[in-house]
């Protein structure tokens, strides 16, 4: 008796390792190819919205004109000299804008989480994917995100985006393929541009600094290193070499433009006769850097708060509780189907059909918890 009852207990504890590393197994295969079926789904209607929004903005006489503005921007003044004259000298370069201008320039380059922004194409690693507006875990499983605390893209500053390297279609799987001198385009709703390799290494989770102002225009690459691994930071830095798209305002600054009145100095001169005299160059061109610099300072500020590399990367500690419940949706629908398979008096048949018709429902459960799973674990 005491014999059959520690059997039973090898038996049962077998199972439950067999049944284990087949879970195990499942998963493996539910993060390489099935996440990748999520991601190319994705990508199709990602596409067309881009294509719609871009068809959208080439007959939008609004953001247009717009645009027009932007690339026209310059600093400078007239004084009409009388005997003493006081002027205004903006100290935004976008104080011809107006807010609802700026407005939809926001609407515009810097879109809700998840959504189409532009179009990447890296011939030496083999992608042409869309990106998308941010880099939270729902994002990523889409596509490359765009970190929002980053400088628009084809504009100034530096913008990076986020890649895959293993999962969902693993987009920035052959980033180690880049080399020196090869090319990256993007396009975008608003403009195009072409970056240029420059640098390749390998960083820590906390060395978020690269993804941050670094006074140059560049576009950064981030993805998980090694594959299959989310220990380090893989990076790619690419400078702007070609682009048609001008200087556009960062989200933090679009943010105070459209709350706040533009701050003003004003200058005195006295003369004693009346003309029209045009500002001496190196004024402007004075002003303006004082403009630059307190707008790097404002984006080294925003950027000082970025958490991590984002959670697309990191993982969603918030899907812990979710894990958790469907985990035991999935095993309290195995018991079930366990328990009427194994019914007493009923015959070997009875069992068969009872386990082909749960599959299906186990199934299902199992994708759920595997997706939930997959959001609290961090990426590769």
């Amino acid at each position: 008796m005491q014999s059959t009852k520690l059997e039973n207990v090898f038996r049962r504890t077998g199972l439950i390792l067999i049944g284990s590393g087949a879970l195990l197994f499942l998963f493996a295969l539910y993060q390489l190819f099935g996440t990748a079926l999520i991601t190319t789904q994705a990508q199709n209607g990602l596409e067309s919205d881009l294509d719609t929004v871009t068809k959208e903005l080439a007959s939008d006489e609004f953001f247009q004109n717009t645009f027009t503005k932007l690339e026209t921007i310059t600093i400078s003044e007239d004084i009409e000299r009388t005997e003493t004259v006081e002027t205004e000298v903006s100290s935004s370069p976008f104080e011809n804008l107006t807010a609802e201008e700026i407005s939809t320039l926001g609407t515009i380059v810097y879109k809700p989480q998840g959504e189409a922004i532009a179009q990447i194409i890296a011939p030496a690693m083999g992608l042409d994917s869309i990106v998308v507006s941010g880099t939270a875990v729902s994002a990523l499983r889409k596509g490359p995100g765009h970190y929002a605390d980053s400088a628009a893209l084809c504009s100034t500053g530096n913008a990076a985006i986020a890649g895959h390297r293993t999962t969902y279609g693993a987009p920035f799987g052959d980033i180690a393929n880049l080399k020196f001198g090869d090319e990256i385009r993007v396009n975008t709703p608003y403009g195009n541009c072409i970056y240029t390799v420059t640098e390749r290494f390998v960083v820590d989770p906390s060395d978020t600094w690269v993804v941050k102002d670094q006074g140059d225009n560049r576009l950064t690459l981030t993805s998980c290193h090694p594959k299959y691994s989310a220990a380090q930071r893989y990076i790619v830095v690419a400078e702007l070499a070609e682009t048609n798209v001008p200087y556009l305002p960062t989200q933090e600054e679009i943010n105070e433009l459209i709350v706040s009145t533009t701050e003003t100095t004003v200058v005195s001169e006295e003369v004693t006769t009346t003309e029209t005299v045009d500002r001496d160059v190196e004024v402007a061109t004075e002003v303006t850097n004082t403009v630059r610099s307190e707008v790097h300072a404002a984006i080294e500020t925003t950027n000082s708060v970025t958490e991590g590399f984002g959670k697309g990367l990191d993982g969603d500690d918030g899907q812990l509780l979710a894990v958790i419940l469907y985990g035991l949706v999935f095993f309290a629908l195995w018991y079930r189907i366990y328990r009427i398979a194994n019914k007493e008096n009923k015959e070997r048949k009875f069992k068969y059909i009872t386990y082909g018709v749960g599959v299906f429902p186990l199934l299902v459960a199992m994708s759920l918890w595997f997706y939930r799973i997959d959001l609290f674990l961090p990426s590769y």
